[in-house]
């Protein structure tokens, strides 16, 4: 989506390939922890998500404001279980002239645009009039899943690399969540991460073959640049 804003809040202070290569060490040498080169650290990095020992990347911690997203993308984003969330309250705040996401299939189609600026119009009204006879703790109810929302969300790498890139910058998924984590990933990109994504995305990418059967796109993609 054109308007969503996404900020990188917390990242790691320290160097993430060389702290899963320590990690990766500790787990077979009995000696004192310490962090391998950036180097070393990057080749075993590869190495144990090659083989799947992808724990050891729990250690990296990365938090992201999506700013003026969907209730939406919310439902969607809060399926991946390992990891925290903060969203904006409906109960706590007055939605009177709410702001919402507008998908830009409609907002290329100038007679769905009519009609949805049109619905979103009745249901600010509706969420007026029902505020002043209920209360706006039940008018809130009314309020569409395009209702903006800012969100925080912290992902540990394991999490991003693997179930975030894989399910969410599939083709097969939706327009608002594929856009969302490209740009979260590109974030993190533009902050000296780029390494470490580049560790994940789909299947046709990571397996060179897609893993969705007779759901697959047909469309795979090429590159991991085309893919983000």
């Amino acid at each position: 989506m054109k308007n969503v804003s996404i900020r990188l809040i917390i990242k790691p202070d320290f160097d993430v390939p060389g702290m899963v290569g320590g990690l990766a060490k500790l787990t077979q040498f009995k000696k004192e922890f310490e962090p391998t080169s950036h180097e070393e650290g990057l080749r075993l990095m590869k190495k144990v998500v090659e083989l799947g020992h992808t724990s050891l990347l729990e250690c990296a911690d990365f938090g992201f404001i999506f700013g003026s997203t969907s209730r939406v993308f919310l439902a969607q984003i809060t399926r991946h279980r390992v990891a925290s969330y903060m969203s904006g309250s409906q109960q706590y705040q007055d939605h009177t002239d709410f702001p919402y996401v507008i998908p830009e299939s409609i907002q290329d189609n100038p007679a769905s645009m009519y009609k949805y600026t049109e619905i979103m119009g009745l249901i600010n009204e509706a969420y007026i009039a029902l505020s002043t006879e209920v209360g706006k703790d039940d008018a809130r109810y009314v309020l569409p899943g395009a209702t903006a929302n800012h969100l925080f969300a912290k992902f540990n790498l394991r999490e991003i690399i693997g179930p975030i890139m894989t399910q969410r910058i599939c083709r097969r998924n939706t327009p608002e969540p594929l856009s969302n984590v490209r740009k979260m990933i590109q974030v993190m990109v533009d902050a000296g991460f780029k390494e470490c994504v580049q560790l994940g995305g789909c299947a046709c990418i990571t397996e060179g073959r897609c893993d969705q059967g007779r759901m697959s796109c047909g469309k795979p993609y090429t590159s991991w640049e085309e893919m983000v």
